[in-house]
């Protein structure tokens, strides 16, 4: 993770993203389950890091 991550800014990964999403809520997906490994999971935790809030969607009683 830290190869990648490590080279870029957060707060310039998280304005590209505004950008693209024309201001609107951004949500990171993955056809993992919640406990399994993904890639989404280390870049949620590398936003946590820095200071973004990150939150897990439950659906039904059902995180997803």
């Amino acid at each position: 993770m830290n190869t990648v991550l490590d080279c870029l800014m957060p707060i310039s990964v998280v304005s590209d993203l505004k950008t693209l999403a024309g201001d609107k809520d951004i949500a990171l997906v993955c056809y993992e389950k919640p406990e399994d490994f993904c890639h989404r999971h280390l870049v949620a935790q590398w936003l946590r890091d820095a200071g973004y809030s990150v939150e897990e969607w439950e659906t039904g009683g059902e995180t997803i």
